[in-house]
């Protein structure tokens, strides 16, 4: 009995020491760290860095904003980026009116590409600097995305994270925040097909399923910022959307960015709604910084948004805050029910071992409320060798109308040979023609969209602005439908195009994808088109009506979507 009683406390003794050893070595949680909810008192002012995630300038965000004026839809956050001395956004996409949808190898594409004059939504809104390094840069194509840049350059904004080289891609943006020296690098690594190439434009692409060999790009870039800069951050694009936590693997790769790499923050996005805050070696690790602007509403956590105010010195990010915002259709603002954004972020905080706590909202548009987050003060940086070297930062400003509202590539000089025409063309009551069209998959993989061209033409000026609709029906009764009713609506040219800015006699050719329910069964379909404009909801009307049905749609033709995956 004795024996038996010290072989179970041997036992005992083993296991709490493997137990220790397990805790020891990182299995235990990170220990909560307490945050004062007036850190200003610690640290004095300091300068600061405004951070927000998602900015999609493309689709109905066009209706957004006028010839005029771009002021909608992030005019009311201006103070808040204004009275910062560093504001950074990712935008979701490319500014131009070139390139075409490109083969993603993807099911249910996703495509976000806005007119030139969007850019002005990004002055008006007071951001200095975006990143283009995130899945959406190349949907149209390098041409699309060089042309992206230049737009930036015109407007005074500077972009990392893409390039022409992959040496400008990689490549750090440095700013000045009173006496500190910030850089910043963007890195992607979620859609590989954009990566920048010799000869072809794209991304700083990282696999983040070979982390040796991101940390250590990361690194040499860093190496190269710290030349010039007291702080350097890495804003990276990476893992899957809608989710709430990052993975365990994500986790990982972050702290190797800080403990390897030596970032002074790591600034995620990616996931469509904000993730949770931990603090590493000092340093502050933001996952995922969710939406800032979107064209379409919802209730859910992608559009109950946070805008992140970073406020640091020459040594490090001390603290930081987050502001509630409030997506609407083409349009944020601050959110005036700011608790179920804050409470959500303070439980993903805490699974990540930090505290948010909340506060009144104070300085330059913050808001009634904010979440208040400690990152201490036991981090140094290291001290740059020639911090007075960095380049001079350009001045944000409207770029001129010729920069703003060019003639776009899809106005053509005539039908290819291949283009089914009508003849003579088929006018509608307005004085819009349509000329023209191509079904260019007829038979279609399951899951993958369906490519269609049709050409137009003005006889005369026109006021409005009009949209074309792709309606495909199912050719039999019972059959599920093929896509949603907005599926295929959209502004002439892919959106490049308004039909207010055409000029009499110009053909204009309009290549657009109409995105199938994901789990659509296979099947027959049969492909409509018309014009009608969202605004009034009204259908223009063509003039022979032998050609269309009694919704004033004009048939094209029957395509097939196959079993093949």
């Amino acid at each position: 009995m004795h024996a038996h009683s010290a072989a179970q406390s041997v036992l005992v003794a083993a296991l709490a020491a493997a137990l220790g050893g397990l805790l020891a070595a990182g299995c235990r949680p990170p220990p909560k760290r307490r945050t004062s909810t007036e850190p200003e008192r610690e640290f004095g002012r300091l300068q600061t860095l405004v951070l927000a995630g998602d900015t999609v300038l493309a689709r109905r965000m066009h209706w957004g904003v006028t010839d005029q004026d771009a002021r909608g839809p992030l005019g009311s956050l201006r103070p808040l980026f204004d009275g910062a001395d560093l504001s950074l956004v990712n935008l979701e996409g490319v500014i131009s009116s070139r390139g075409e949808m490109q083969d993603k190898n993807e099911r249910n594409s996703f495509y976000f590409r806005g007119r030139p004059d969007l850019v002005r939504v990004l002055v008006e809104g007071g951001i200095d600097v975006v990143t283009l390094a995130n899945n959406h840069a190349g949907d149209y194509g390098p041409a699309a995305l060089l042309d992206a840049l230049d737009i930036l350059d015109a407007a005074g904004i500077q972009h990392v994270g893409a390039g022409a080289t992959p040496e400008q891609a990689a490549a750090p943006v440095y700013r000045r925040a009173g006496d500190v020296v910030v850089a910043l690098i963007g890195a992607e690594a979620t859609q590989a097909s954009f990566d920048v190439r010799r000869g072809r434009a794209g991304t700083n692409y990282w696999n983040e399923g070979r982390p040796d060999e991101l940390v250590a790009a990361v690194r040499t870039s860093v190496a190269q910022a710290r030349r010039h800069a007291h702080l350097v951050f890495l804003t990276i694009h990476w893992g899957p959307n809608n989710r709430d936590e990052p993975s365990p693997e994500r986790r990982r790769l972050a702290r190797r960015l800080v403990e390897e790499a030596g970032v002074d923050a790591v600034l995620g996005h990616s996931a469509h709604r904000a993730q949770g805050i931990e603090i590493h070696r000092g340093r502050p690790i933001l996952y995922d910084a969710g939406n800032l602007l979107w064209d379409y509403d919802d209730e859910g956590p992608s559009h109950r948004g946070l805008v992140f105010r970073l406020h640091f010195d020459r040594g490090g990010v001390r603290w930081l805050e987050a502001v509630p915002v409030r997506l609407r259709k083409n349009r944020t603002t601050l959110d005036d029910d700011p608790g179920e954004a804050l409470e959500r972020l303070a439980g993903l905080c805490a699974d990540l071992g930090t505290e948010l706590v909340r506060r009144p909202g104070t300085g330059e548009g913050a808001g009634a409320q904010v979440g208040v987050l400690a990152v201490g003060g036991g981090y140094r940086a290291p001290t740059p060798p020639r911090p007075g070297e960095a380049p001079p930062e350009p001045t944000r400003r409207t770029p001129p109308p010729e920069v703003l509202f060019p003639t776009p590539a899809t106005v053509v000089a005539a039908l290819p040979a291949d283009a089914r025409r009508f003849d003579p063309p088929l006018a509608f009551e307005n004085g819009i023609e349509l000329l023209g069209w191509r079904i260019e998959t007829p038979r279609i993989k399951r899951h993958r969209p369906l490519f269609v061209t049709t050409w137009w033409r003005a006889t005369q000026p026109l006021d409005a602005r009009w949209e074309v609709f792709l309606h495909p029906d199912p050719t039999r009764e019972g059959q599920e439908r093929f896509a949603g009713g907005g599926a295929g609506e959209h502004e002439p040219g892919d959106w490049s195009y308004p039909t207010n800015r055409w000029r009499p006699g110009e053909i204009v050719e309009d290549r657009f994808d109409v995105r199938p329910f994901p789990d659509v069964p296979p099947g027959t379909y049969e492909l409509f088109v018309g014009l009608w404009r969202p605004d009034t909801r009204v259908r223009l009307r063509p003039l022979d009506e032998a050609r269309a049905d009694r919704g004033r749609r004009v048939r094209l033709g029957i395509f097939e979507q196959t079993l093949d995956p």
